[in-house]
């Protein structure tokens, strides 16, 4: 039996595969936490305007292919976008292997059907591995790709002892000496909070407000702060949080909020007192959270966007997202203007 195409424009239809989603996420072996309900339908809840446009795709009844996008006016123009786009990490669509040949053969053929009411698509931070960079179904429709955002990963090894032994002898003996320094401070405990705490969460959005406030940086908006919290809390009662917590006596001196998935630690935010600034204390909780993940069984510490040099200093690999721009037709190409976010 064939797939067959479901086109939803209404947030409660498209609420209600929830489960079926979960279930759908799990068979996908590219998915990330960015792709499950947890996130994408708490995104919409604080950010989303335009019009829902989401393609499900069933096959004998089963839900084997899912695209959430929506339309909205930016920049003088009808654009089709991912949901999701600006705070995720990785966007991309989800299929059960085999199927997504198919799928998307369906999801260019309907764009292509209702090219009047959009002008142009833009896909943004679609990861290495994503089933569009492979899929030739995208020649459907007239579109070019770029290299969008850095982003890099760590392989975790089957034992922290090996982990330890492939550090560098420099960045080891600072690991050391801020620790013992440190603890000069006060007692340390090092914590992981499967359950994301509000007042963690709160301080950490708070530390990281500080501190892209002390380097002239957009901080987060409160309601990205709220989406956050929000967003944290659910990943709680589905499992899939780890909020790893360094404390100097009394006092939260850094935090890691990660979310588990497929084996696999996504690395969301990091932030520390400033007040602690002097002993790194970022970079001795990252150790311990490498070594709390390796415990855990998870085989990849992904560090998301961003090529700063304390990742590849813990034997971070390089690798990068990409962007597709499509378009009504091949005139547009060269006369639209890519901008970063939507």
């Amino acid at each position: 039996m064939s797939v067959r195409l479901h086109v939803l424009s209404d947030f409660s239809a498209w609420a209600g595969l929830r489960e079926e989603w979960k279930s759908l996420a799990l068979k996908c072996p590219t998915a990330t936490p960015f792709q499950t309900p947890e996130w994408l339908l708490t995104w919409w809840e604080f950010f989303g305007s335009g019009e829902l446009l989401v393609f499900a795709f069933r096959e004998e009844g089963r839900l084997v292919g899912l695209a959430p996008l929506f339309i909205l006016p930016w920049n003088g123009r009808r654009q089709v976008t991912l949901i999701g786009s600006g705070l995720s990490d990785y966007l991309d669509f989800l299929f059960v292997p085999g199927r997504a040949p198919e799928c998307l053969a369906q999801l260019f053929a309907y764009l292509h059907e209702i090219r009047s009411s959009w002008d142009l698509c833009d896909w943004q931070d679609l990861p290495v591995d994503s089933v569009l960079l492979k899929s030739a179904a995208v020649d459907a429709i007239p579109h070019v790709w770029t290299t969008d955002s850095a982003c890099s990963r760590l392989s975790l090894p089957p034992c922290d002892t090996i982990f330890e032994q492939s550090l560098p002898h420099g960045l080891r003996r600072n690991l050391r000496r801020y620790t013992q320094h440190l603890e000069r401070c006060g007692p340390l405990r090092w914590i992981v909070n499967r359950q994301g705490s509000s007042e963690s969460i709160s301080a950490l959005l708070r530390f990281h407000r500080e501190r892209r406030l002390d380097h002239s940086e957009a901080p987060f908006s409160d309601q990205t702060g709220d989406f956050v919290e929000t967003v944290c809390a659910r990943f709680a009662a589905a499992g899939k949080l780890r909020v790893f917590e360094l404390h100097c006596g009394d006092c939260l001196a850094a935090g890691i909020v990660a979310f588990a998935m497929k084996r696999r630690a996504y690395g969301y935010l990091t932030a520390f007192n400033s007040e602690y600034e002097r002993f790194s204390p970022g970079a001795l909780l990252l150790r311990r959270a490498i070594s709390r993940s390796i415990d855990e069984g998870l085989t990849c510490f992904d560090f998301l966007r961003g090529d700063e040099s304390y990742k590849f200093n813990f034997g971070a690999e390089h690798s990068a997202n990409f962007r597709l721009t499509a378009f009504q037709n091949y005139a547009t190409i060269t006369s639209t203007p890519l901008a970063r976010r939507a």
